[in-house]
């Protein structure tokens, strides 16, 4: 019996392996290029949100600076010069295009109501009196707040020159804020007569800074507000692409709509389905304007999603691991190949060290291995086995007069019959020359021996027809059993060789007083 070689490792392992190790790689290598993504998305969005917030507080801050020149353009003169002033506010309306407009407020007594329209008309105003934002009756109150002073002047100007303007709302003191910052005004956001959305920042002007004493003051502020008048869509950051996904929004700090609060502006840049918003991450930013008189937060949202990570990288990578599967694969499939070939080398080596080239039987350099196992084995089962030897009779003569091919083939024939002669348990091997030897394993009785031993016998001396010629031979046999006769393996096979030796003897006898009488 040969030995069973088999690879290493069987083909479904291997592969296997090849697939999971492929697996573990590419999943680390989409991870190492997702964390790379969503790091670089995270820069990217700070980036933005920091150039949005720059442009932001610089107008801001130009509008804060607009208003402190424009107050202290009217703060010597109770009574404005409207040409004068309109100049000015040209120069800076063009200077600074998302200023939207520049007014001026004046505190009027009901009493000097008449003088103020007279004046206004005269100065190119005909139609000139006080009213209410939406044409409702004057309301009785110690002092008026109306706009003398617009600039750009709208098509109706009519609605807006007069325009009574709230005091509570649009001129009292911010409270909660000290120094000059207590006196600006911030205004929530509110609707214009042409429709946008705008917010005013005012601050008093005219006979200069509050006095502590003065009664009026105190109650009813100051006689002249200057204010400008900022689009809220003008605080859009412009030269600025949002990503898909990205959302960003100016408002107020505080939270009550009526000190000032309120969206400003909202934009965004399309959505992201409900899977992204489930698969990938958030990224939020909230920071403050640093602005005591426009206390504004920008608010800066990005749902990151597919088109983050970038198709053409993505795809990039996946073509790369496919390819990469398929090196292995081949890679694999070669020393796989490699391997059977390896081992079916290895198997011929084998079956060369323990066969007998000539006839296919086994050598002795298995036999003894064999029956070294037997005995180890048969030693803890208390059990015996035979080991028969059989030597060829009148084998040599035909090898010498018709050649050793015609003697090889009447040993190959002797193989292949003591091999089927045989239980398939048996083995059977040459020793060399003409001499066999067959294990039988397990004999219990002595009529079982001597029903193997005559088909042995048998199998022998059946003529043997080749194309040279029709031959029989016969056969000295000699048995030995473990352990009655030996419990090694040179015992064994030196008891069963003296035993065939005493009986090719006594052939040999039993001829010679045949052939005497005769002569």
């Amino acid at each position: 019996m040969a030995k069973a070689n088999h690879p290493l490792f069987s083909r479904r392992v291997l592969y296997g392996g090849v697939i999971i190790l492929w697996l573990a790689v590419t999943a680390a290598t989409f991870a190492l290029y997702l964390s790379h993504s969503l790091q670089s998305a995270r820069l990217h969005f700070h980036h933005i949100e920091s150039a949005a917030y720059e442009q932001i507080a610089h107008k801001l801050v130009v509008a804060e600076t607009v208003l402190d020149g424009f107050a202290a353009f009217h703060n010597d003169s109770q009574d404005i010069v409207p040409s004068r002033s309109r100049r000015y506010a040209r120069q800076v309306l063009q200077r600074f295009p998302h200023i939207y407009a520049l007014e001026v407020v004046q505190r009027v007594s009901p009493a000097e109501v008449p003088g103020l329209e007279l004046r206004m008309r005269a100065a190119g105003f005909a139609g000139f009196r006080l009213h209410s934002r939406h044409g409702q009756a004057m309301p009785v109150q110690p002092y008026y707040y109306p706009v003398v002073f617009a600039e750009p002047l709208p098509p109706r100007f009519d609605q807006v020159m007069g325009l009574l303007v709230d005091y509570q709302q649009f001129l009292a003191p911010a409270p909660g804020l000290r120094g000059a910052a207590g006196e600006h005004r911030l205004s929530a956001p509110f609707q214009l007569l042409e429709g946008p959305m705008a917010y005013a920042l005012t601050q008093p002007a005219g006979l200069g800074r509050r006095l502590p004493q003065d009664q009026v003051e105190r109650q009813f502020g100051m006689p002249l507000y200057v204010s400008v008048l900022i689009k809220t869509d003008s605080l859009r950051p412009g030269g600025i692409e949002l990503p898909q996904g990205m959302t960003m929004s100016l408002r107020h700090a505080a939270p009550d709509p009526e000190e000032g609060g309120g969206v400003l502006f909202s934009i965004g840049a399309g959505q992201r389905s409900g899977l992204e918003s489930w698969l990938f991450p958030r990224l939020t930013l909230q920071n403050r304007l640093h602005s005591a008189v426009q206390p504004f937060v920008l608010h800066s949202e990005w749902q990151l999603g597919w088109m983050t990570l970038g198709w053409q990288m993505l795809a990039a990578i996946s073509l790369l691991s496919v390819f990469t599967l398929l090196l292995l694969m081949l890679l694999v499939q070669r020393v796989r190949r490699f391997e059977v070939r390896r081992v079916e080398r290895e198997s011929e080596l084998y079956d060369l060290a323990i066969h007998d080239p000539l006839t296919g039987l086994f050598n002795r350099y298995y036999l003894e291995k064999r029956m070294r196992r037997e005995i180890e084995q048969h030693k803890h089962a208390h059990s015996r086995f035979g080991v028969v030897f059989i030597d060829l009779d009148r084998f040599k003569p035909i090898n010498d007069a018709y050649g050793h091919d015609t003697g090889d083939q009447v040993l190959r024939v002797v193989a292949a019959r003591l091999r089927n002669a045989v239980r398939q348990r048996d083995t059977v091997a040459r020793l060399g020359g003409d001499e066999f030897v067959v294990l039988l394993e397990a004999v219990a009785s002595h009529d079982r021996m001597q029903s193997l031993i005559a088909g042995l016998t048998e199998a022998v001396t059946q003529p043997i027809r080749l194309q040279s010629g029709v031959f029989e031979i016969g056969a000295s046999i000699g048995i030995a059993f473990f352990p009655d006769d030996g419990e090694s393996v040179d015992q064994l096979l030196l008891v069963a060789d003296k035993l065939m030796y005493v009986e090719k003897q006594a052939k040999k006898v039993a001829r010679s007083a045949v052939v005497s009488p005769s002569l």
